[in-house]
């Protein structure tokens, strides 16, 4: 009666350890631990209890968890960054975590879609490092263009668009003979 349960806990997900806390006396005894759930989706959670000389082992009912995909953002840039004559464009797609944490890794896998004035479709690259590009992409210099950048999704990740990148037309010098 009057001891309270010591010990550890440990965590397994989808039935794979993946932590172990140390028990914290009181009423109720607890265990915290933090663990990273590897994809979205639902997976399932239980705890066992290692008890002690005065409580038996234990192991909890499972939980559910269901994992929400995370939400991105996609930005779009154009190297060079104004349209010229004979110059070919690099379109530059980054892709990031709306909610992103300082010091994690994430990787964003899929495509990212190219596209001039929303409907003419420049070109489709693959993801690499968060980073997708298309490169050697000629627009006409002497009209303007409107680029944007649509990610995909992936397993993980919701689908993105940018914002969309004004390239403007480029001016060339004319001359008018009388």
């Amino acid at each position: 009666g009057s001891t309270f349960p010591s010990g550890t806990v440990s965590f397994a997900l989808d039935g794979t350890a993946v932590a172990t806390g140390t028990l914290l006396a009181g009423s109720p005894s607890t265990a915290n631990v933090t663990i990273s759930i590897p994809s979205a989706g639902p997976h399932v959670l239980t705890a066992i209890y290692s008890g002690d000389s005065s409580y038996g082992t234990s192991t909890s009912a499972p939980v559910t968890l269901t994992v929400a995909k995370g939400a991105t953002v996609t930005t779009v840039t154009a190297t060079p960054p104004a349209l010229s004559a004979a110059s070919a464009e690099t379109l530059t797609a980054t892709i990031a975590p709306f909610n992103a944490v300082t010091g994690t890794i994430y990787t964003i896998t899929g495509t990212v879609s190219f596209y001039d004035g929303g409907s003419t479709l420049l070109g489709t690259a693959t993801i690499t490092s968060n980073v997708a590009t298309l490169s050697g992409t000629t627009l006409a210099d002497n009209v303007s263009h409107s680029i944007t950048a649509i990610y995909s999704g992936d397993t993980n990740w919701l689908a993105s668009s940018s914002v969309a990148l004004p390239l403007t037309a480029t001016t060339l010098p004319d001359s008018v003979v009388l």
